[in-house]
């Protein structure tokens, strides 16, 4: 991932429309598996957490990335060596696989701190947009960040750094 890409700020993809909502992905260590809640949401069979991206900031910017085929049951299986999500760090990224009544194959769905939704445009995506609303990812109210913390070029986020 680029410099200038955690520095800017980003809007949400949902189908052909660009909007700010702001995400967290904190739900995902306080509810668990509780946050893919889908009750209310008919079309939509099932819901599964594949990747989470975690960030420490530290010196080094540690960034580690969990990833399995259903991070919350194999984290709750007994012999399982899947790692449950840390206590610390900031969740910066999850992706998840998505079921829906109409198709045999899932959609994958990503979510990036702070406001970005990465799917694919069809039918669905106005689905998961509602889904999304209705969850505890999206926080309500919360500011757009101003243009001037958007980076212009790839280089304006290492302006900061002496060379």
């Amino acid at each position: 991932m680029l410099a200038a890409e955690n520095q800017c700020a980003q809007e949400v993809q949902v189908g052909k429309e660009l909007r700010w909502r702001s995400i967290t992905l904190e739900p995902l260590r306080s509810e668990g598996q509780s946050a893919l809640e889908i009750s209310g949401f008919e079309d939509i069979i099932g819901v599964k957490l594949l990747e989470v991206e975690i960030t420490y900031d530290n010196t080094f910017q540690d960034v580690k990335v969990l990833r399995v085929d259903d991070l919350f049951d194999a984290a709750g299986r007994q012999n399982s060596t899947a790692e449950r999500i840390p206590k610390t760090g900031r969740i910066t990224r999850g992706v998840f696989e998505m079921w829906f009544a109409d198709s045999r194959e899932p959609i994958t769905v990503e979510l990036r701190v702070p406001g970005l939704v990465i799917l694919p445009q069809d039918s669905r995506a106005e689905l998961v947009d509602r889904w999304l609303a209705s969850s505890h990812f999206v926080v309500e109210n919360a500011p757009k960040p101003t243009n001037s913390s958007r980076c212009e070029t790839a280089g304006d986020a290492s302006k900061n750094f002496p060379a």
